[in-house]
């Protein structure tokens, strides 16, 4: 194989051998790199050039469309996110979006193959790790098989990379409280409750959520903001839960699902807190124009502005878990907007015009913008302005 010309169908087969010269190379860089830290170096400054054109390749061939994952086993998609980590010379971003794509089709191995996929992957790396990890998760939410549930799963998660790169205590959570949060949305014959426009499952919005609330829990870490993981993914599950089910003819009370959440192993005060937050953020019936009604709907959570003294000595308690799930709640829905128009759903069900819904989006936006780092809002934010300005705009 020439090192200036490289045969790429040579390179798939090099990694799929397992027993070949680049697969034992990838499999001992740990053991390398620890006992000859300084050959290691020497070896890899010598052959660089060469390295990282393999990895170039490898990535410029995913880019074009040209790889096809579907078709390479679990083993070499593995070695394949070790190739491209440690000796391409990409920028970072694309890097981690090969290798979260890679992974994205590991974890569709592993459901296929179930227990079968252990056996055929010896690469014990971090990519197999965190399939191992995800991959209940993804079963409890695919397993039957439903469109609507895989559509879950994408939105909820946002692009791959978002997807890997979520904290591992969400899985968990997930793991063990799903099945409880998706039996709370769903009526007394067990069907789930969908969504206005798209009549998608009501839950994509909860794990879209779900999912923004751990990434603002890490940006409030930052700042010595220390909340509960559990409370507040849990609260960011359930916000909805009491409007939705009267919304559906369901009475589903405040007490009722405090019995809930202690029974999965809340504490009183935490069950209670969870359980008061989701008939706390139900909208308040103002007799007021659409925007100052959503204005001032928000300013309540956000601000506690409005709240008598009982009232408030408890949103003080718990303000900083309010902004994050008002803010989760806003941008799910503003992306969910962005995700019906760019599919071409009718947006005439909505009681609101889209400008109207925009000056409200754009006004809360730059409010959650003050407290959280979200740079995708403005680009939500820009589209639905461009759509506004150009009707008849195709995606």
């Amino acid at each position: 194989m020439e090192r200036e010309n490289l045969d790429w169908n040579s390179l798939i087969k090099a990694i799929q051998q397992p027993n070949g010269c680049l697969g034992l190379l990838l499999l001992g860089l740990p053991f390398l790199r620890y006992n000859n830290p300084r050959w290691i170096e020497r070896y890899f400054e010598r052959n660089k050039k060469y390295w990282q054109m393999i990895g170039k390749q490898l990535i410029e061939s995913w880019k074009r469309g040209k790889l096809d994952l579907s078709n390479i086993d679990p083993e070499a998609l593995s070695r394949m996110i070790e190739l491209s980590s440690k000796f391409s010379n990409e920028d970072l971003e694309t890097r981690q979006r090969f290798e979260a794509t890679v992974l994205w089709q590991m974890l569709n191995q592993k459901l296929l193959l179930g227990e079968n996929f252990d056996d055929q992957i010896k690469t014990r790396n971090d990519s197999y790790r965190k399939v191992a990890k995800i991959g209940p998760v993804v079963e409890i939410i695919l397993k039957d098989r439903d469109p609507k549930l895989a559509e879950v799963f994408v939105f909820g998660f946002g692009d791959p990379r978002q997807f890997f790169e979520a904290d591992e205590k969400l899985f968990q959570f997930l793991e063990d409280n799903l099945l409880f949060i998706r039996l709370l949305y769903q009526d007394a014959e067990g069907n789930d409750y969908t969504r206005k426009v798209n009549k998608g499952l009501y839950l994509r919005h909860l794990l879209r959520t779900m999912v923004l609330a751990d990434r603002f829990y890490h940006q409030l870490r930052e700042k010595n903001v220390n909340l509960n993981y559990e409370v507040l993914i849990m609260m960011s599950a359930l916000h909805d839960v009491i409007e939705i089910s009267r919304k559906n003819g369901l009475k589903l009370t405040k007490n009722y699902l405090q019995q809930g959440l202690e029974r999965e192993g809340f504490s009183q005060n935490d069950a209670y807190n969870i359980s008061h937050a989701a008939e706390f953020l139900i909208p308040k019936d103002l007799n007021l124009s659409y925007f100052e009604q959503k204005k001032q709907d928000f300013e309540r959570v956000w601000d506690g502005q409005g709240l008598a003294d009982e009232e408030k000595d408890w949103w003080e308690a718990n303000r900083d878990y309010l902004k994050v799930i008002k803010a989760v709640d806003v941008l799910a829905n503003l992306e969910e907007t962005v995700d019906d128009l760019q599919k071409g759903r009718d947006d005439g069900v909505m009681k609101r015009s889209l400008e109207e819904r925009y000056k409200v989006f754009e006004y809360r936006v730059q409010k959650i913008k003050e407290e959280f780092k979200y740079s995708e809002a403005d680009n939500s934010l820009g589209f639905i302005s461009e759509k506004i300005s150009t009707p008849n705009l195709t995606t």
